[in-house]
């Protein structure tokens, strides 16, 4: 018979764990590195394409390394398969958009591989007294995260079957699959209506082909030239639910270049002309790109108006 143990944290980034490490709560840890929110993905994490998929995708994103994916992402989720050895699983999550779908992902694939015995809790909060603005979790003290750890969610039978049924939704290739989940609290899974609805925000739109995130940075810099450094404060400051963290934005940042920003974050006369709707983003771009399950290209050209999408 397996050895069983008392306890293992599952914490969503290197930042939380530092404090982590100083807290006096007990178990073995975890640290979750990958940002399934951005980029694709397919329902099953079990297939060979699934982690091709991510590792191009962080090396044509962010410039991450083959052999770095592997060992801080796939070695990991090697490890995650061994979690029945243990009482207790607890997910340390926040409430942003990058922490509700990779909270998602281990959710739905523990609901498929877990041992009836081993218990599922959550601590996964938007919110501390006395730190404002909260962010996240790598904010707090030792002991501050130490007293979130007793007022833990145990995550029932019924939840973990919405996160099944949620995340073969969100890596689905239709997102209208998606629409009902952003009209509806789900339970167990407080943040998780706000996450989804930020997500289709990341569909083109149906007046000028950009986002919300790509209309945000050319808004910005149709205002005032700046440097990256005041775009991502205010990025983080109206829109920080989205978790970036300035990796992510440099992304949509360089997405846009060229042809609509240039130089030192300038925008360009066709970038102005993407803002006032004479321009549209999706017919002047031979750029194919994944939301989610989504691919997004000239032929497969899907549109979110905030209440519905289209095709065209």
């Amino acid at each position: 018979m397996t050895a069983r143990h008392k306890h293992l944290h599952i914490l969503n980034g290197d930042a939380t764990t530092r404090s982590f490490k100083k807290s006096a709560i007990p178990g073995d840890r975890l640290v979750w590195r990958e940002v399934l929110a951005e980029g694709p993905v397919t329902p099953d994490p079990e297939s060979e394409d699934f982690w091709d998929q991510r590792m191009e995708f962080i090396r044509e994103a962010y410039g991450g390394k083959s052999i770095d994916f592997h060992e801080k992402v796939i070695s990991v989720f090697l490890k995650l398969r061994e979690f029945n050895v243990y009482d207790e699983i607890t997910l340390w999550f926040e409430h942003d958009l990058i922490c509700q779908v990779n909270m998602l992902f281990l959710l739905q694939w523990m609901s498929v591989y877990r041992h009836p015995d081993t218990v599922i809790s959550l601590v996964n909060i938007d919110s501390f007294p006395g730190v404002d603005p909260f962010h996240g979790l790598a904010q707090l003290h030792p002991d501050q995260l130490a007293s979130l750890f007793p007022d833990r969610k145990p995550v029932s039978d019924d939840t973990l079957d919405i996160a099944g049924q949620l995340w073969e939704a969100y890596a689905g290739h239709d997102p209208n699959a998606l629409v009902p989940w952003t009209r509806q609290e789900i339970p167990g899974l407080p943040f998780m209506r706000h996450a989804m609805s930020l997500h289709l925000s990341k569909f083109p739109n149906t007046t000028n082909g950009l986002n919300a995130i790509q209309t945000y940075i050319l808004s910005e810099l149709q205002l005032e030239s700046c440097n990256f450094k005041q775009l991502y404060a205010g990025f983080m400051d109206k829109h920080g639910d989205y978790g970036f963290g300035d990796s992510q934005l440099k992304y949509y940042i360089q997405g846009l270049k060229p042809t609509y920003i240039k130089g030192s974050h300038k925008i360009t006369d066709r970038g102005q002309r993407l803002l006032s709707g004479e321009a549209d983003w999706l017919k002047e771009t031979d750029r194919s790109y994944a939301i989610g399950g989504v691919t997004i290209h000239p032929e497969n050209p899907w549109r979110w108006d905030t209440r519905k999408f289209s095709q065209g």
